[in-house]
């Protein structure tokens, strides 16, 4: 089961001086959505980009001290995108999805609207926003699915042409090598009918006896196990 946790730091270096590592440690989360980071790319050290063995990703705001979002991730993910893909949001650093597969992940900080009435269409606005990502999401997906399924119908046909290649190669190596066992037999036969032939010439006229011994002969003799007749 992937366990996802979601924190408003107020700041990610001062949650760090209170303890936020060691509850990283403790509670062990497989991804972490953190919200007003409060800090620059330059303030983040290593200490905060892999704590505990966490991959850590940011989208810090262009003001200083200023909104921002984070994800800490137990496993890489497949892509990390920052924004919303606005320009009156991007630079507040609202917004940072990773995907793993068809499952995407979200750390997101909306404006709170309460502090006029332009604020308060400006939190409308990023949900209008906001909404527009989810459904470019479901569009992606709906996308690799058509995709993976186009890869999966094109890898069964050709493995079934192979096959049909592979069942006719089979059928004429069987072919071959029926034709090949039956001019054998034939040449066998011819000469088993020769050699009878010949013996049977060079044994005319003599008395039956020996023609019963010579049968045995030429069947011995076939089988290698034969030295000869010998004359009445």
């Amino acid at each position: 089961m992937l366990r996802v946790t979601t924190l408003n730091l107020n700041g990610i270096r001062s949650a760090i001086r209170r303890g936020f590592i060691g509850w990283l440690r403790k509670s062990r989360p497989d991804i972490v959505c953190m919200q007003e980071i409060k800090a620059h790319q330059s303030d983040l050290d290593s200490a905060i980009l892999m704590p505990d063995k966490l991959h850590g990703f940011f989208h810090c705001a262009e003001k200083k001290g200023y909104s921002g979002v984070g994800l800490y991730c137990r496993e890489t993910p497949d892509r990390v995108t920052a924004g919303f893909g606005s320009p009156e949001f991007d630079p507040e650093g609202r917004l940072l999805r990773v995907d793993y597969g068809k499952i995407s992940v979200i750390s997101v900080y909306l404006p709170s609207g309460s502090s006029s009435e332009a604020r308060q269409q400006a939190k409308q606005d990023a949900l209008s926003e906001l909404i527009e990502v989810e459904r470019r999401i479901a569009s992606e997906v709906e996308a690799a699915e058509e995709e993976a399924a186009r890869i999966i119908e094109s890898a069964r046909r050709d493995l079934e042409s192979r096959a049909g290649e592979v069942d006719a190669s089979i059928a004429r190596d069987l072919e071959s090598l029926r034709l090949s066992i039956e001019g054998r037999c034939e040449e066998s036969i011819r000469s088993i009918e020769t050699n009878a032939h010949v013996e049977l010439e060079r044994y005319r006229g003599v008395e039956p006896e020996f023609l019963r011994r010579l049968a045995r002969w030429l069947v011995e003799r076939v089988a290698g196990v034969a030295d000869g007749p010998t004359s009445p």
